[in-house]
């Protein structure tokens, strides 16, 4: 059991430590306490779960609103036109906002 606990000290826990418990089946020991440590942990978490869960949809829906952006310019703008202004980047006829400003404009 020490090695155990010695082990979770290297491990991520994101500001929890979760307990070392024993239990038994031939002995039947022990399982009540693991039942009511799973419990209590998922009940001080819940908030915290909440809170990931709701920026994850936030971060999904900018996710996907990019995606759809990015799409919708390769839908529009041609890959030699994107080729043409990034030689033009490269040989100091623009800079990278004008090159930006120019595609943006065409979508």
């Amino acid at each position: 059991k020490h090695d155990y606990k010695q082990a979770l000290h290297i491990l991520r826990h994101e500001g929890w430590m979760p307990s070392v418990l024993s239990c038994s089946s031939v002995e039947k020991t022990g399982l009540k306490e693991i039942e009511k440590e799973i419990s209590d942990y998922f009940s001080s978490q819940s908030k915290l779960v909440l809170e990931k869960r709701t920026k994850q949809s936030k971060d999904w829906m900018w996710q996907l609103l990019f995606d759809g952006l990015k799409e919708k310019f390769f839908e529009k703008i041609t890959q030699d036109e994107i080729h043409s202004l990034e030689v033009e980047v490269t040989m100091g006829k623009c800079t990278p906002l004008q090159a930006a400003e120019k595609l943006l404009k065409k979508v």
